[in-house]
């Protein structure tokens, strides 16, 4: 994710990665990272209100 983040072919500076699990009893359960191209990511963390989540522009500095 780090070569992506980084490399200008796929200009894509900030490539997300979904991780979806199951488990015995049929559950699923979905894990979401957000990628830099500092090499550093962040765990995104599920909002349960809408109207908590703020919205990002193309452009914005994270």
């Amino acid at each position: 994710m780090n070569e992506i983040a980084n490399d200008d072919g796929y200009d894509c500076p900030h490539p997300l990665l979904f991780i979806v699990g199951q488990d015995e009893e049929g559950q699923f359960t979905i894990n979401a990272y957000l990628f830099h191209d500092s090499k550093e990511y962040e765990q995104l963390e599920r909002i349960d209100n809408p109207d908590a989540a703020s919205t990002l522009n193309v452009g914005d500095d994270i």
